[in-house]
């Protein structure tokens, strides 16, 4: 199956070279016939005289009409006066604060361009090509609407931006082929009127056909390995490589089918212009970092141990500026935040070849080149986006080279895990002959350490009643102790009676005083409880949070009533001081009492609800208070 996947994506990558080979001669062939290639001067390009079937196609560079903050149909250029309204733009223009005729523009708005391309053939199939012209556009061909993209407005709430590339092909009765595109942005930080191709309508259709076919290979490509690995890591658990190999791909097979020919725009169009964009960028960010966690994983160099857990935490940085930030500042940080990444790689690879990792496994040569060639394809790819290059883009075919030598240089390491393996199961064959000699010996300490266990569990139990904070017998050891005192009340026939109590104002002690002087508050109230109930008489527990309980075995209501004030008069003593409370200036309670002389008539849950009753009167009555249920 590896092999199967090898030969695929060697395949993948000759094919792809034989495409970009052909596609950028279309492009560029003109360069191999040393003839000049015109360019636009005042609004006019003049290629009469070129045989466009052997030079291929052309980049319409140079000065264009440009009407800023004007959205003119031909029809308004042709009956107005509009030369006041005109400037001269040269495109391509690619830049956050673009310059027009000596004048600084905001790359935010709309405009109107327009130029005329002169032609020697009349009635021939003509095509032209926008790779990318700004977030929204309409284009007329000599006053013919031919196509759009997105939803031109004149303003952010008007126009609907849609990253897709254009093909036009058409026929002109004339010499003189105008052509006027309307432009609106609203969504990027930077002016993009990126070149726009122009060729036969063959030419264009041929271009287009096998550059999808080239985007094509290289989405499906990666999408298969990232498939593969994410099975292999479910299937092996234990070896990362492949889950963070997986996501590698994943993350370039997404930005490749969003770039370029953007195959998965044309698949689905309705993908939000800024979901498309920031996925575009994403690889820049997020692939160092898995990278790094990649190369830990293969060498497990403690060395590496700070880089991974600076990796881990860009990631999720990374990715939460890729969620909710806006696009100009994803692009701002794209533009000059590639220059630490390109910094942070070129010193990762550094400290690999200083600390000699590539000699210490087998195949590493494989990773380094791999390495390498992203490193070099994402300088290019980047240098491209700032137009400084003309180079096509070369990150996703980088990518799958790099995966190609990965699968290799993994192959290699299953193939050592192998041998490994078989060698430790002849070891293992003969340690398991010691281990039965073993056994009996092993079966008595076993045993042993089984008692011994159970003791343990014993004291477990034990401390499983027990309230860790207070000390005191936890909820779970008072509703033991409170069906057995019930079934021996309702044998008996013998009272019994309950308090409930709640610390006055606790949260505003805990809010002002904190939890730690809010838990020595407690202790201190429960150890104060314990001392005023003697254990043959009543059993006190923590109910939960701030909440105390006392069960008093054979007491009648009287005496029960006694025993809370008591208690109460106890805490105060105390003199806990509480500055906030609304009672006091002291730590205080109030205390809920009920007894019941029969216990056939009424329910345990009655009991315990008519308690808690008599307590939430006691607080209504200004706290600091004992109220008995039978007396309230």
């Amino acid at each position: 199956m590896r092999l199967i996947l090898i030969l695929i994506i060697f395949i993948s990558n000759l094919l792809t070279s034989i495409q970009l080979v052909e596609a950028n001669t279309i492009v560029e062939n003109i360069n191999n016939k040393n003839i000049d290639i015109p360019i636009a001067k005042s609004g006019l390009i003049d290629l009469t005289g070129l045989d466009l079937e052997q030079i291929g196609l052309i980049r319409l560079r140079g000065e264009w009409e440009y009407y800023n903050n004007q959205l003119l149909d031909p029809a308004d250029l042709s009956r107005k006066n509009t030369d006041s309204l005109m400037a001269y733009a040269n495109i391509p223009l690619n830049s956050a604060r673009p310059m027009i005729d000596n004048q600084e523009i905001s790359p935010r708005g709309y405009a109107t361009l327009r130029l005329n391309i002169k032609v020697d053939d009349i009635d021939k199939a003509y095509g032209i090509k926008l790779r990318y012209f700004s977030a929204a556009s309409k284009i007329w061909i000599n006053g013919k609407l031919l196509d759009s993209v997105g939803q031109v407005g004149t303003s952010k709430d008007t126009y609907v931006p849609q990253y897709l590339p254009n093909e036009v092909v058409f026929t002109s009765d004339n010499n003189e082929i105008e052509l006027v595109i309307q432009v609106t942005n609203y969504h990027h930080r930077r002016a993009k009127l990126n070149d726009i191709l122009f060729g036969t309508a063959g030419q264009i259709n041929s271009y287009t056909n096998k550059k999808i076919i080239e985007a094509s290979i290289i989405f499906g490509g990666l999408l298969l390995f990232s498939i593969y690995y994410f099975i292999l890591y479910y299937i092996q658990k234990r070896d990362r490589t492949a889950l963070y190999f997986a996501f590698f791909s994943l993350v370039v097979a997404i930005r490749s089918g969003v770039v370029n020919e953007r195959i998965l725009v044309r698949i689905i169009p309705d993908m939000p212009a800024e979901l498309i964009t920031k996925l575009g960028y994403m690889p820049v960010f997020v692939l160092l970092p898995l990278l790094v966690l990649y190369v830990r994983e293969i060498f497990n160099s403690p060395s590496l141990e700070k880089a991974v857990k600076i990796s881990k935490v860009a990631l999720v940085i990374l990715i939460a500026v890729i969620l909710v930030t806006p696009l100009s500042f994803y692009d701002l940080l794209f533009q000059y935040g590639q220059w630490i990444i390109f910094i942070c790689a070129f010193y990762l690879i550094y400290t690999l070849i200083r600390d000699r990792f590539f000699s210490k496994i087998r195949g590493a040569w494989l990773m380094a080149a791999g390495c390498g060639i992203i490193l070099f394809t994402a300088v290019s790819d980047y240098l491209r986006e700032l137009n400084l290059s003309y180079l096509p883009e070369l990150l996703s075919i980088g990518i799958l080279i790099f995966i190609m030598l990965q699968a290799i240089f993994i192959a290699w390491r299953l193939n050592d895990s192998y041998v490994r393996a078989k060698t430790l199961a002849n070891e293992n064959k003969i340690i398991n002959e010691q281990l039965q000699i073993l056994n009996e010996s092993l079966e008595n300490k076993v045993r042993a350490r089984t008692e011994e266990l159970e003791q343990a569990n014993e004291r477990l139990e034990q401390l499983s009643r027990v309230d860790s904070l207070t000390g005191l017998a936890n909820r779970r050891f008072f509703d033991e102790r409170l069906q057995e005192k019930w079934s021996r009340a309702l044998t008996e026939r013998e009272p019994l009676s309950i308090i409930m109590l709640d610390i006055d104002c606790f949260k505003q002690y805990n809010d002002n005083y904190g939890h730690i002087e809010g838990d020595s508050c407690l202790r201190r109230i429960a150890t104060e409880l314990a001392n005023a109930i003697s254990y043959g008489v009543g059993f006190v527990a923590r109910y939960g949070g701030e909440e105390f309980v006392i069960l008093l075995a054979n007491t009648d209501a009287n005496r029960a009533t006694l025993i809370a004030e008591k208690i109460r008069k106890r805490i105060e003593r105390l003199k806990i001081q509480h500055q906030f409370s609304k009672v006091n200036n002291i730590v205080t309670i109030s205390l809920g009492v009920n007894t019941i002389d029969d216990c056939k008539d009424v329910t345990l849950e009655q009991f315990i609800s008519e308690a808690d009753q008599a307590l939430y009167r006691a607080k209504e009555k200004g706290r600091n208070k004992v109220v008995h249920a039978k007396s309230a």
